[in-house]
């Protein structure tokens, strides 16, 4: 295959170099596992000399988040440790997490951006590591923050998405659920999803007192009605989902189905969706605001109401995604070329569909040879949401594609509660 000549289409996105390719029918064979190998191993350890100054230090870094903080590296060690069979990673993990939950300050509430974040990957490393006593204790904490917090008078200022709101905070809880199982208090999952739900339905009747027609949940944050994974309804419907069973049939079909109805009614003619009810420019395709963002959404809607109606929307997302997704941002997972990849795997992994495979093996053949000059150098360069840690993260994992998952976001089949 042709190396990739990237031409500007516009200021955000290349025009995809491999939009008129045929699809491979073996798009993983031995040289292309060997040459994502290959950039992967050489990623990592550029990766961690970049790195290797910050988390050594006697002090802790300012940003210890998941998102752009050390905790994103626990995370991405945590990760390939499980994917490569790597226990010295999981150790590493445990390490890194550990210094972060050593200075927790209990701002901030959520996975990405928060506490909760560093506590459940502290509690599934005791938990791969076979430690139950620190396990137990860690979830105890993760709990307790939650409780204490959830309850608090502030809760009620929370928002619902997922990068500072109650969503996250309720991934915290369904991301260490997979590791630990019923050792998660059922009821304080119970809780959080209520106070979503109450908090949309009650945005929603508030905009219906106005007069504006909305969909029986409404979200917001700072204002602004959002729809993507960020910020928005497809995030929190996602991570709605993967907790349905905490959602009765009344409220899945009268209340998330025609609220996630109303987002396909939106679409621009395209098929991207806005970042926002108020913004009717389509502009960005990207995971944070845009159509990749909702695959993850509505493939797990085609399965919890067993619809093609949301698969085939997915699809058009992936399209979308696949027409203008070689972001001038650069690899990032939030808002660059990997995070938009994993849509492809979503689809890949629920269908079968290799095209949806070879689709994001083009986008990783474009990460291992476009010039980096070409893209914009990344605020946070190490980081797992926009650095170097996500694009490491996707590559590792496209060499396992039924495994692969977007970190931080995307969830395994959660055990019965």
């Amino acid at each position: 295959m042709e190396k990739p000549i990237l031409r500007k289409q516009d200021d955000r996105s290349f025009s995809n170099p491999f939009k008129n390719v045929a699809p491979c029918e073996n798009p993983l064979d031995d040289k292309t596992k060997a040459e994502i190998l290959s950039c992967s191993a050489k990623l990592m350890e550029k990766w961690k000399r970049n790195i290797a100054e910050e988390v050594n230090s006697t002090g802790v870094a300012r940003d210890q988040s998941v998102y752009n903080g050390v905790s994103g590296y626990a995370l991405l060690y945590l990760e390939l440790g499980q994917l490569l069979g790597n226990g010295g990673y999981i150790e590493q993990a445990f390490f890194l997490a550990e210094k972060c939950i050593s200075h927790l300050r209990e701002h901030h509430l959520t996975f990405l951006t928060g506490d909760t974040g560093p506590l459940s990957i502290i509690a599934v490393c005791s938990n791969l590591l076979k430690q139950p006593e620190k396990e137990q204790h860690y979830i105890h904490r993760l709990e307790k923050m939650l409780h204490s917090s959830l309850l608090a008078d502030r809760a009620n200022q929370l928002p619902d998405e997922l990068l500072y709101g109650r969503a996250g905070c309720l991934y915290s809880l369904l991301y260490t659920k997979q590791f630990v199982g019923k050792k998660i208090d059922k009821h304080l999952i119970a809780s959080l999803v209520k106070t979503i739900l109450e908090s949309g339905i009650r945005l929603s009747n508030e905009c219906k007192k106005q007069g504006y027609k909305v969909p029986p949940l409404m979200f917001e944050w700072h204002g602004s009605k959002y729809l993507a994974a960020a910020h928005g309804m497809a995030g929190i419907f996602y991570i709605l989902f993967k907790a349905k069973n905490h959602l009765d049939q009344d409220m899945l079909e009268n209340y998330v189905r025609p609220s996630l109805d109303y987002l396909l009614q939106v679409r621009f003619p395209g098929g991207n969706l806005p970042s926002s009810l108020e913004n009717d420019r389509d502009r960005l395709v990207q995971w944070c605001h845009g159509a990749p963002g909702f695959i993850h959404c509505l493939v797990e809607a085609s399965k919890v109401y067993r619809s093609d109606v949301y698969l085939d929307a997915a699809k058009d997302c992936a399209d979308v995604t696949w027409e203008r997704g070689v972001l001038t941002k650069g690899f990032g997972l939030c808002h660059g070329i990997a995070g938009n990849a994993y849509g492809f795997l979503h689809i890949y992994q629920h269908t079968g569909d290799v095209v949806y495979l070879d689709r994001a093996v083009k986008f990783a053949r474009i990460i291992i040879e476009a010039p980096p000059h070409e893209f914009r150098t990344a605020d946070h360069p190490s980081s797992l949401y926009e650095g170097l840690a996500g694009v490491i993260h996707f590559l590792y994992s496209l060499l396992q594609p039924e495994k692969a998952r977007f970190p931080g976001y995307q969830l395994d089949t959660l055990p019965s509660v």
